[in-house]
């Protein structure tokens, strides 16, 4: 090569000799005034030597060049080398490979300092950063940005060469991955000086692609050269291409994997999320827990906060390994617990880790049983969730096989986590607390607890979005100081609109359990007049393994005649309102106060209900229907029920029965009579003949 005067004699020191794709060697030595040019033989490398194509290419000076003479010995001149195509249209050429990335269309979520992601398939490999003429890219962004590059078809790629910056901030590659469409190839590290990454993915399978990506690591992304490397007799084939869900990493996968390098929409999501902490940052596969790495989590504090992903389907899980925040707050995490499916705890009240960069490992292999879940959820109650990665690992052998149903318990609290409302709240003691599964957290400080503001009338109410057969329902009511506690005790708990049972306050922590033995109902509410209402807990229990009886048709809704209805009804006494022909209006209602009710007051020889039949009938059966709220038990227990003189039995109060069918055994009689000392009231009767 020969260059000219002495102004432009030495400006191509520096530009780079190219044959066939390759770098041949960089251009040095040249003289102000040459008098002969300048022979470059690639240093000796004859592999370099082959192609059809030359080029010099120079990023920082201009280029001036009077001569370039290419020589080849005499007996090389009939010897077919294989070589690119004229318009090198298979790529950059090597011994066995096509580098098919070579001067393809890139693209990168951000630039700075001139750094274009065309500069990393440009065929330079230096690593030298030389701002805008350089030949390396360079992101905005810390920790969030993406290069890609197409291919423009598929190719089963062989391996990957990628060079980044060799100055100080050669750290900009340690942690960065690879993607092959959307599946995780590997992670690169920090190689400083020592030349480029060079990657392979752990099944050949999963190299079959179109579009390979490098998704930043902790920081800034800059990458100098990208090499796809596709064995030469193997560019022209088009192969099949498979979809693996996350990470490989030994013998498991971790499937809750999901990037936005691949996958723009967030499997995960939180509770509430504050200084753009956003959920999908606990499963972008980067483990930094510095806050500056934008990839850890952040949510409110107060009352319950959860993380939680959806796998996509039902999985085997073998074990969970969590990662938390490390520049600061470690010991949030502690008091945290891990959940698969909707209730299955897997890990409860997590300690604070020894060091801040310690991974938690949750072990599921070892449990007696195998579990099973689409689902994994992180919660952690009166205090900020922040995560920096959330691994769910699988078997590899496990990954795609039979997708069983997640394990559901004999005994279900099916309020768990559903949709919940209240008349009002104050301050920030909303509705869900009363369905977040914290049974022992009846403090209202303890950030478990529902409050609701002072006003007439006050609800809760929990929709359980599907009819279930509900077994009983148990109330956890506050336990801070017997004055707050109280203010239950009249409360009254309603399934689908109807009073099912009231609220007797008798101490603190001792719970209000309400047996229904298999109600039919969706919609639970509790209502609570002129005063605050504040719960802790409400667990809707459902059996799982409960059985109807069809047959068994409640009093009320049989086809059968109700003698009750035409009836004449007389009583001792009656007051406030509760008159006796309240209990032959149809309306089982079993809240005296919403107006269906009888009831009378202490009388000195007792009082009675009585109903003139009309005329002698063969009496079968009397079912009453008891008052269900505050004053349920002193106003029923004890009543007893004849027909004519003839005692066909007495009411034993049990809490939460809806009705109380006595048998009359058939006898025959015009009036039935029920009676007791003291208070007396009661909502309904239904006579059936026998």
């Amino acid at each position: 090569s020969s260059g000219i005067n002495a102004e432009y004699g030495g400006v191509l020191n520096g530009a780079y000799l190219m044959i066939g794709g390759q770098i041949c060697q960089k251009i040095s030595g040249m003289k102000e005034n040459p008098t002969e040019g300048h022979k470059f033989d690639c240093n000796g490398d004859a592999s370099k030597r082959r192609g059809k194509v030359v080029r010099i290419e120079n990023w920082y000076k201009k280029l001036v060049i009077c001569e370039i003479e290419i020589n080849v010995k005499k007996e090389e001149m009939e010897e077919a080398a294989p070589t690119l195509s004229s318009d090198m249209s298979m790529g950059q050429e090597f011994d066995e490979f096509y580098n098919v990335a070579w001067k393809k269309k890139a693209t990168q979520t951000s630039e700075a300092h001139g750094g274009s992601a065309d500069k990393a398939v440009d065929g330079w490999s230096s690593q030298n950063w030389a701002g805008r003429d350089g030949s390396c890219t360079h992101t905005r962004n810390r920790g969030t940005d993406v290069w890609k590059v197409d291919l423009g078809r598929v190719y089963q790629i062989d391996h990957f060469r990628v060079w980044g910056l060799n100055n100080g901030a050669s750290a900009y590659m340690a942690g960065t991955m690879l993607w092959v469409d959307g599946n995780l190839c590997g992670r690169m590290k920090d190689m400083k000086k020592e030349g480029p990454n060079e990657v392979k993915c752990e099944k050949p399978e999963l190299m079959a692609g179109r579009y390979v990506s490098i998704s930043a690591g902790n920081t800034y992304l800059a990458i100098c050269e990208v090499q796809v490397m596709v064995k030469k007799d193997a560019v022209e084939k088009v192969p099949k291409t498979v979809s693996w869900p996350g990470e490989i990493v030994g013998e498991y996968t971790n499937v809750a994997l999901n990037h936005p390098a691949v996958n723009e929409n967030s499997t995960a999501m939180q509770s509430s999320t504050i200084h753009n902490g956003v959920a999908r940052r606990a499963n972008d596969g980067n483990r930094n827990g510095h806050w500056g790495g934008n990839s850890v989590t952040h949510t409110h504090r107060n009352g319950p906060q959860y993380w939680t992903v959806d796998l996509g389907r039902v999985y085997k899980i073998h074990h969970i390994t969590i990662y938390g925040r490390t520049d600061c707050c470690s010991e949030r995490i502690q008091g945290a617990r891990v959940i698969v499916g909707k209730t299955l705890q897997v890990a409860t009240d997590i300690a604070k880790p020894a060091k801040p960069e310690d991974p938690i490992k949750i072990d599921l292999s070892e449990r007696e049983e195998a579990v099973y879940g689409r689902k994994v959820t992180v919660e952690l109650i009166n205090n900020y969730l922040s995560l920096a990665e959330v691994e769910v690992w699988v078997a590899n052998d496990d990954v795609f096989g039979e997708e069983k149903p997640t394990v559901v318990p004999t005994w279900e609290n099916v309020a768990i986590k559903r949709p919940t409302k209240q008349s009002s709240t104050l301050g920030d003691y909303a509705a869900n607390r009363a369905t977040d599964n914290y049974p022992s957290k009846l403090n209202p400080s303890h950030g478990s607890c529902t409050h609701t503001n002072r006003e007439a009338i006050n609800y809760w109410e929990v929709d359980l979005q599907k009819e279930y057969f509900i077994d009983h329902i148990k109330v956890l009511g506050r336990n801070d100081n017997d004055h707050s506690a109280k203010r239950i005790n009249g409360a009254t708990l309603l399934v689908d609109g109807r009073t099912v049972g009231g609220f007797v306050y008798k101490r603190q922590n001792k719970p209000f359990v309400f047996p229904l033995n298999g109600l039919k109902g969706r919609v639970v509410r509790i209502v609570k007049t002129n005063d605050y209402l504040a719960l802790c807990e409400v667990q809707v229990m459902v059996n799982h393994e409960f059985e109807p009886d069809e047959s068994a048709v409640e009093p009320i809704k049989k086809k059968q005649p109700n003698l009750a209805t035409s009836a004449k009804v007389s009583s001792s006494a009656a007051m406030f309102g509760g008159v006796a022909g309240l209990v032959t209006d149809g309306n089982v209602e079993s809240n005296f106060f919403r107006g269906s009710c009888y009831f009378a007051g202490p009388a000195q020889n007792g009082n009675w209900v009585k109903l003139d039949l009309g005329k002698e009938t063969k009496v079968g059966s009397v079912a009453v229907y008891p008052r269900l709220d505050y004053y349920a038990y002193e106003v029923i227990h004890g009543a007893e029920v004849r027909a004519g003189d003839h005692l066909c039995g007495a009411i034993n109060y049990q809490a939460g029965k809806l009705f109380y069918q006595i048998d009359c055994d058939g006898t025959t009689a015009s009036e039935i009579t029920i009676s007791k000392l003291g208070w007396l009231s009661f909502c309904e009767v239904v006579v059936h003949a026998a």
